[in-house]
């Protein structure tokens, strides 16, 4: 018996009482066209602690953390590199990470996280 999706829907649940989720278009990127396909989603926007960013590491103040539940990522989507673009508040951010590991339970997705940057 799985728990993933009991876990995906109190995640949903919880980001739907907070009501921080904002709208966002993940903008991926297809080689072989050379074309980005758009696709609305929605994710928990914030910004990085500055008590959260390591000296040397990928992220940068400045960055933003989106928290997409896996309920919101498109079914079949790769993981997103730095070819890849998401669009937060208007503002199309290049993809600096792609996290689909440190929110799984029992191995089953229940959110992803992505930091972007500005570009």
């Amino acid at each position: 018996m799985s728990l993933a999706p009991d876990f995906r829907s109190l995640h949903d649940q919880v980001v739907a009482a907070l009501g921080n989720d904002e709208v966002i278009t993940l903008e991926v990127f297809d080689p072989v066209a050379k074309t980005y396909t758009a696709t609305p989603s929605r994710a928990v926007v914030s910004s990085w602690k500055t008590q959260d960013i390591i000296v040397g590491s990928l992220i940068q103040q400045g960055d933003l953390r989106c928290i997409i539940s896996a309920s919101h990522i498109p079914a079949g989507l790769r993981d997103l590199d730095e070819r890849d673009r998401i669009v937060v508040r208007g503002r199309q951010m290049a993809v600096v990470r792609w996290d689909t590991d440190s929110r799984r339970q029992n191995g089953h997705l229940i959110a992803a996280e992505a930091t972007v940057r500005g570009r």
